[in-house]
């Protein structure tokens, strides 16, 4: 009686060991490795020195044998904060203190006076009126310049001009008569 199951092969049959191995994408440097390895150690170095420091203490009593197996491990040092130096006071005597606080005063009032002159400099250059002409703008004003320079050296010499002078009223009032007569009206 041959019944048939559909029992699955061992997974010795199914699983069939390879000997290939798998290389990995990409291959390390040596100097890569010797980073690794030194990373490693140093990773053990701290693990030990962590357990010393959770150790007790008092176990300093070991056979001859373990420790000539096993190599000790530096002890660990505690760093101590260094202290600095102490600051040394100079003690002063009064005169010395009122002549540094007077030199530091004179230099201030130095600064002072340099930025004093300064400012008045600097406003005296803000007060100049600075214009570029061209060529012959420039020649035009010199031109009605010239022209008025004549006119009041002939109103000097002039009888005439005196007498005119004198009924003219003020040109502040002649102005303010104009400004009332051409004055604009807005909203009538």
């Amino acid at each position: 009686m041959d019944f048939d199951l559909n029992i699955s092969p061992p997974d010795s049959d199914v699983f069939k060991k390879t000997d290939k191995v798998v290389k990995p994408k990409r291959q390390m440097t040596d100097a890569q490795k010797e980073a690794l390895a030194k990373a490693r150690e140093k990773a053990k170095q701290n693990n030990l020195k962590k357990k010393q420091i959770e150790e007790p203490v008092e176990e300093e009593v070991e056979s001859e044998a373990e420790s000539e197996s096993v190599p000790e491990p530096p002890p660990v040092k505690k760093q101590v904060a260094k202290r600095k130096a102490p600051v040394k006071r100079v003690v002063k005597s009064e005169e010395e203190i009122k002549k540094e606080e007077f030199e530091k005063f004179m230099s201030n009032m130095s600064a002072f006076e340099k930025y004093k002159q300064d400012k008045i400099e600097e406003d005296k250059e803000k007060q100049r009126v600075k214009i570029s002409f061209e060529p012959d703008e420039y020649a035009e004003l010199l031109q009605i310049l010239e022209k008025n320079e004549k006119d009041k050296e002939m109103l000097k010499h002039s009888p005439v001009a005196a007498s005119k002078k004198e009924e003219q009223p003020p040109p502040s009032i002649k102005m303010l008569n104009l400004s009332k007569q051409t004055r604009p009206r807005f909203g009538r």
